[in-house]
């Protein structure tokens, strides 16, 4: 189910997937899913002007159940890895494709079971680790 919803959030990035595709796939953690998504999709700096993601990849590099507070509940922890190609709009006026890769230590997943199986309830980044960030030429 976490990778559903990764792969979820990949697809609204990439224009693939309405914001409402969202809600079947992050649960309750849905609206921070699309934010955390939108933060990506709206970066802009003084010498970027806009960004059209072309491609999403993610890896979940480790994945661990922290606790199980319950029958019923679970905080799951991840490490994982995310590459972002985009065309950007540079403030020159050029257009130029590039990659964009971070990693986040811990991200962590509060699941919940419900009448249909395990679902996300709530979820936390965690600290992101920026290895590459998108720059124009």
């Amino acid at each position: 189910m976490i990778e559903r919803a990764i792969e979820a959030q990949a697809q609204y990035m990439e224009g693939k997937l309405p914001a409402s595709g969202l809600d079947a796939a992050c649960g309750n953690a849905a609206a921070e899913a699309k934010r955390q998504a939108d933060r990506v999709i709206s970066y802009h700096t003084a010498e970027i002007t806009s960004v059209t993601i072309l491609d999403v990849g993610w890896e979940i590099e480790d994945c661990r159940v922290a606790e199980e507070a319950s029958e019923d509940r679970l905080t799951v922890i991840t490490r994982e890895y995310w590459t972002y190609e985009a065309e950007l709009n540079c403030a020159s006026g050029v257009v130029h494709t590039s990659l964009r890769s971070e990693r986040y230590l811990a991200g962590t997943y509060y699941l919940i079971r419900g009448t249909e199986g395990w679902m996300i309830d709530d979820w936390d980044l965690g600290r992101k680790v920026a290895i590459t960030n998108w720059s124009c030429p």
